[in-house]
């Protein structure tokens, strides 16, 4: 891939290496649980986007998981070329045409919120990330295994995730403005939530309230709650517990928002001496959407 236009997506995961040293499990047995994420994540969203020409899309996203980090690209001039065809096929019969960068870039967002909810549900991990566009590259040196990567936008996602402090993915200021030209405001505002630093994050709960996931919501929920409660009550570093008590309010906060019956039952329980300590509540009550903390102090 020589990419002038790309979007990259850089993700760490965390408590990777307590998960490893906790299962025990080899790094070919990981790879083998690993692997199935791809084909989860495709076919959930074939099932989801019915006549979208998906195949084309993900011919052009690279999916590599590093250890403890992934990396996902999509060459997004690439995949509008090639979903070129079966998009101007599906168009004639629709009142309101389908972009090609639009929905390049929404197959691409969704992939990422599918991932993160896999994680939590599959694995019990959670991410922190970053997002940007821009130029990419990744070609063979002697050969297919070995392998050349760099880019302007890798660089920068990097730079992005190490900023971000918080289970969360950041956009950029360049990615969030390409995409609002792309979509209107309030489809824009359902994908991201904008951070008291002014830094946009990717709402993958929005993900949920597609018709696929929209089913699973109840048992999303909930398995978050135990995930989460049982964090808490066991992790005894500081800086750890900030996360996950940045998470409980963020997950709180996305339950009160959704049509679910009954949400205080699948909300998070927050200790009074954490709440005090190490988050502020106020901050994300509805009344005040944008005060989400990223920092890391």
């Amino acid at each position: 891939m020589d990419a002038k236009n790309a979007i990259v997506c850089y993700l760490d995961i965390l408590g990777y290496k307590e998960f490893v040293k906790k299962t025990g499990e080899i790094s070919a047995e990981i790879y083998e649980r690993f692997r199935g994420i791809e084909q989860r994540m495709i076919n959930f969203l074939r099932t989801d986007t019915k006549q979208i020409p998906l195949n084309h899309i993900f011919d052009n996203i690279t999916f590599q998981v590093m250890s403890d980090s992934m990396l996902l690209v999509l060459d997004l001039d690439a995949a509008v070329k090639s979903a070129k065809d079966d998009l101007e096929e599906l168009n004639k019969g629709l009142s309101q045409k389908l972009s090609g960068k639009s929905i390049c870039m929404e197959v691409f967002l969704n992939s990422i919120s599918f991932l993160s909810i896999d994680l939590i549900t599959t694995f019990k991990l959670l991410i922190r990330g970053g997002m940007t566009r821009g130029e990419y590259c990744q070609r063979s040196l002697v050969d297919e295994k070995n392998q050349f990567i760099s880019g302007k936008a890798l660089v920068e996602a990097v730079e992005l995730e190490k900023e971000a402090g918080m289970p969360c993915v950041l956009v950029s200021d360049d990615l969030h403005k390409d995409i609002m030209g792309i979509w209107k405001k309030e489809k824009v505002d359902k994908h991201f939530i904008r951070s008291e630093s002014g830094l946009y994050f990717l709402d993958f709960y929005y993900f949920m309230e597609s018709v696929g996931f929209k089913k699973r919501q109840r048992n999303f929920f909930e398995e978050i709650k135990r995930f989460i409660e049982s964090k808490i009550k066991d992790v005894k570093d500081k800086g750890v517990l900030k996360k996950y008590c940045w998470f409980s309010f963020f997950h709180n906060r996305k339950v009160k928002e959704s049509f679910i019956e009954n949400p205080q039952n699948f909300e998070i329980e927050i200790p009074d001496y954490l709440s005090n300590n190490l988050g502020d509540p106020q901050v994300v009550k509805n009344e005040v959407p944008a005060g989400f903390p990223l920092s890391r102090e």
